[in-house]
């Protein structure tokens, strides 16, 4: 189902609750296109990408134009108190999401 932990408490690191899935969850098109989804705040980080949980996912899905893994994936992180969702290559997939591996 994936894990949320908590992440370290010093300056130099983000802080909060992590739910921490397989980068299975977002399509390949998802990826590359990342950056330019309006209202998402992510950050590539090695081997996968860290994302922050939005508080109004389903509702900044259809106002931005999300692709539709995304809202699930925060509804899930949000049901577990995670601030942030690192997805991962090496991290287990969630079996309440659906995965479209590369």
């Amino acid at each position: 189902m994936g894990e949320c932990v908590t992440g370290p408490r010093h300056a130099e690191s983000v802080t909060g609750h992590f739910l921490k899935i397989s980068i299975d969850h977002l399509t390949p098109e998802t990826c590359e296109n990342l950056y330019d989804y309006e209202g998402l705040r992510a950050v590539e980080a090695e081997g996968g990408w860290l994302m922050s949980v939005s508080t109004s996912a389903e509702k900044d899905a259809v106002e931005f134009g999300w692709p539709s893994e995304l809202a699930p994936i925060m509804a899930l992180a949000a049901r577990h108190n995670c601030t942030f969702v690192l997805f991962h290559m090496d991290h287990e997939h969630a079996s309440s999401l659906p995965a479209f591996p590369s």
